[in-house]
């Protein structure tokens, strides 16, 4: 279905505005935003792989990280490279944000280029805006977590094997295997391989059951599950996923103790389907919707004309399978996270822009016009509100911007070389007062081993960092000086200065020292 609106004229205008509203959302704040847990482990692995030169083994807190692949923490360190010129310039967040960045770039383009091939420009230019002004990219495109990357490399990897397997020309057909599945491999070092794999099987499903939307005469179609399976090569292909992945696999998996593997997430431990996985099943279901608002309302709305429109197009009818198939496979999931469903939103990004476009294309001229208007007059309020939070924070928690600035102390002249200790029960603010300190962090199980681990540290001071509540409980006899406390999802945490041994007001620098 080509529903071309626009002209050539208005489609370069379209092509401007949509540059200029992915620079507005996703660049402000992108190296002055204060960094949450999962960058944390990002910023702090891929420094910490960079100090002991080893780029094999992920490490934090001087501890094997064995939870994530390693390409992100890769990423992170050629951008450091390529940014300084120096192989021990010291790792920023702007090193860690940039592949998140410059992944959604690359997607929002991808997701135009196979819009104006599928269903034409116009419907890809609107797929990209839709894409573009959506939380998807207003909270992702910044954060450097793995998940926009992966999500990029899954969605370039299925979108590759997908024109591949409707494409005519030997050559091209060949070009478009080798490099879908290449992307595939690269997908599975970014995250593991269960969205992917989850594509390939809704990738399966679309083709053999929804018809080539190319000409019947130029892609050989034959029925049954073998000839599906023929036109995307899967063996051959998870042959190349496994030279580009097992390597890593296998040089690491020589140099880490196996039981502590055995126990990782690197073997699969989140990729078991568990029935348990269907009470927050809701995630899945609602990670979607709630990710291209306000868009996802209108396929909603309008649901008569997208179930006609889903008859009748062979296109829609594979981005939906795309869209929707994997989210339902991750309904057994024994963890269920919002973004797990990025992977698939570009899909439904370009689903959306069909059902519009038909609705534009079926009213009177006058109506369509104001439609119009009120899709363009969307799409600048939601430009300005995610452009607003990515420049002044008006959306994220404030407990990000409190966190920063407390566990600053810990890098502070007084006590940037003190040893920290922490309890479990800080949460989140353990990974953030690893990253932000640049020097381990003891994690104690409880408050009442504190006093044990002061006696054994020795002469010296420590800074600990523990709910306020718990101060009670530490069993510490000698005085303690409170640093900083701010207030954590409905309790307090505090940052205390105490001295191994003797009194903490005599031992220890004072605050504002400087010494």
């Amino acid at each position: 279905m080509r529903n071309e609106l626009l002209g050539r004229s208005g489609q370069a205008a379209a092509a401007v505005l949509l540059v200029l509203a992915f620079v507005l959302i996703a660049v402000p704040g992108l190296s002055s935003r204060p960094f949450d847990k999962h960058e944390a482990l990002v910023l702090q692995t891929a420094t910490e792989m960079q100090t002991r030169d080893d780029w094999l083994v992920p490490y934090f807190n001087q501890q094997p990280r064995l939870n994530k692949p390693p390409l992100s923490y890769w990423a992170t360190l050629g951008v450091a490279r390529l940014r300084s010129g120096d192989p021990a310039a010291a790792i920023t967040i702007l090193d860690a944000r940039m592949p998140s960045l410059l992944a959604a770039l690359a997607t929002v383009v991808l997701l135009v280029l196979l819009g104006s091939h599928l269903a034409g420009r116009t419907a890809g230019l609107l797929a990209g805006a839709i894409y573009t002004a959506s939380p998807a990219l207003g909270f992702f495109a910044q954060d450097a977590r793995p998940d926009t990357l992966y999500a990029f490399l899954c969605f370039a990897a299925i979108t590759s094997l997908l024109l591949a397997a409707d494409c005519v020309a030997p050559m091209r057909r060949r070009l478009g295997l080798w490099v879908g599945w290449t992307l595939f491999g690269l997908a599975v070092l970014a995250k593991g391989p269960h969205i992917p794999l989850f594509l390939l099987i809704a990738l399966l499903i679309a083709l053999r059951l929804v018809p080539s939307t190319a000409p019947p005469d130029t892609v050989p179609l034959a029925p049954g599950w073998r000839a599906t399976l023929r036109r995307v090569r899967p063996l051959a292909g998870l042959v190349l996923v496994l030279l580009i992945s097992i390597p890593w696999w296998w040089a690491m998996r020589s140099r880490i103790d196996p039981a502590m593997l055995a126990d990782s997430q690197l073997t699969g431990t989140l990729y078991q389907p568990a029935l348990s996985g269907l009470r927050q099943a809701h995630r899945e279901l609602l990670g979607p919707m709630l990710q291209l608002l306000p868009w996802s309302l209108i396929p909603l709305i309008q649901w008569r004309r997208s179930l006609n429109l889903l008859g009748r197009s062979p296109t829609l009818r594979r981005l939906a399978i795309l869209g929707l198939v994997p989210s339902a496979l991750l309904l057994l999931a024994p963890q269920h996270r919002w973004h797990y469903s990025l992977p698939m939103l570009p899909f439904l990004a370009l689903l959306i822009s069909m059902v519009v476009l038909d609705g534009l294309s079926s009213i009177s001229t006058r109506a369509a016009r104001r439609r119009r208007i009120a899709l363009a007059a969307t799409f600048g309020l939601v430009v300005m509100l995610l452009g607003a939070n990515s420049s002044f924070g008006i959306l994220w928690d404030r407990i990000r911007y409190d966190r920063e600035h407390n566990l600053a102390v810990l890098v502070e002249p007084p006590y940037r070389s003190l040893p920290i200790l922490a309890t479990l029960s800080i949460e989140s603010a353990y990974e953030i007062a690893v990253a932000t300190s640049g020097r381990r962090v003891l994690q104690l199980a409880e408050a009442e081993a504190i006093a044990d681990q002061l006696r054994a540290a020795g002469p010296g001071c420590v800074l600990l960092i523990l709910p306020s509540a718990e101060l009670d409980r530490t069993g510490v006899r000698q005085s303690m000086i409170e640093l900083r406390r701010w207030s954590e999802r409905g309790r307090e945490l505090s940052v205390m200065l105490v001295a191994a041994a003797g009194d903490a007001s005599d031992a220890c620098p004072s605050p504002g020292s400087g010494s």
